[in-house]
């Protein structure tokens, strides 16, 4: 017996990549499902595109509406869904013919309420692929050995992109993503749906195909990022690391990678400013303070061979208080890249 899956999609100015996006869809082997596209206030030709969908796709759910960020227009697509499951794909994003039945079978297969699945990145050389981690635990896993996984900034992780997973739609109905997140929201969600069942199917198959868009907000400076990763951290401790001592030392490279991370962003922002490095290493002792960084840095640099290298070499750098050099070496590269 066929179960319905609720695709859900949030658009905005995406006229370039939806039509592939959709045709995607529309060229699956599996085909009980229904597509739940947001319109998220698009000024350019992507509501035009989207209603020659509608007009020729009964499984096609049209929601126009006014900008208010990727968060709101998914939890606007699962109060809307109507499947027994739900899968999340961004509109840049493509997938291969066979996915959806892949998704199905693995769950209804292993008797489980979410999996998790392997993807491929194109268009870009700084987004990670976790397909060895996927290979290295794949099949039915407990959700404390995902939850490790996804809790932490170590090589073996898992990457915590909602657009992968398929869930089973029961678990949902308490889980929302955080509309005033700007960044990360995606992994807060997956660390609290995996948190409400007991187990995880983990697919390594690369038939999700990641499109890295350049103008997306993770590429662009982002004033709330800060703000948002502490906030991140601390619902993910207080909800899930608490009372769990197995995930600490992964909780502590994510607080160090969220200081990493602020660095880089904050670096971003003053980049056409005189002065920029000074200006950006001020605020990085601000925010170094605030995290209590130092310690968070040397807790995880006692893992240093968990750790990427590029990753282990910047943490090394900053925990010897070189921010000041790191700063000058990212903003002149980020200079260079921008000529």
């Amino acid at each position: 017996m066929h179960q319905k899956i609720s695709i859900i999609i949030p658009a905005y100015n995406s006229e370039k990549t939806i039509e592939r996006c959709l045709t995607s869809i529309y060229n699956q082997k599996y085909t009980d499902y229904e597509v739940v596209v947001i319109n998220d206030g698009s000024t350019d030709g992507t509501l035009s595109i989207l209603e020659k969908f509608d007009l020729k796709h009964d499984n096609f759910i049209l929601i126009n509406k006014k900008n208010e960020g990727v968060s709101v227009a998914r939890n606007l697509g699962i109060d809307r869904a109507s499947g027994d499951y739900i899968l999340f794909m961004d509109a840049d994003d493509y997938i291969r013919d066979d996915y959806l039945d892949l998704l199905v079978s693995s769950l209804i297969n292993n008797n489980c309420k979410i999996v998790i699945s392997g993807y491929k990145v194109l268009n870009s050389s700084t987004v990670l692929s976790d397909i060895s981690s996927l290979e290295k635990n794949k099949g039915v896993v407990s959700k404390d050995v995902v939850l490790k996984l996804l809790v932490s900034s170590f090589k073996d992780r898992l990457y915590g992109y909602v657009w992968r997973c398929l869930f089973d739609s029961s678990i949902l109905k308490s889980i929302r993503f955080e509309n005033n997140l700007k960044i990360s929201e995606d992994f807060l969600f997956i660390c609290q749906a995996v948190n409400s069942v007991e187990k995880v199917y983990l697919l390594p198959e690369e038939a999700y195909y990641y499109v890295c868009n350049p103008e997306s907000v993770t590429a662009n400076y982002i004033p709330s990022l800060y703000n948002d990763m502490v906030e991140i951290n601390n619902i993910v401790f207080k909800e899930i690391c608490e009372n769990n001592p197995e995930l600490y030392d992964g909780y502590y490279s994510c607080v160090a990678n969220t200081y990493l991370r602020a660095l880089q962003n904050a670096s971003r922002g003053l980049i056409n400013e005189k002065n920029a490095v000074f200006k950006a290493n001020k605020k990085s002792n601000e925010m170094k303070k605030e995290l209590q960084a130092s310690w968070y840095l040397r807790k995880t640099l006692l893992h240093f061979n968990k750790l990427r290298f590029k990753d282990g070499i910047s943490f090394l750098v900053l925990f010897l208080n070189l921010d000041f050099l790191y700063i000058f070496l990212f903003i002149n590269k980020q200079r260079r890249a921008r000529k």
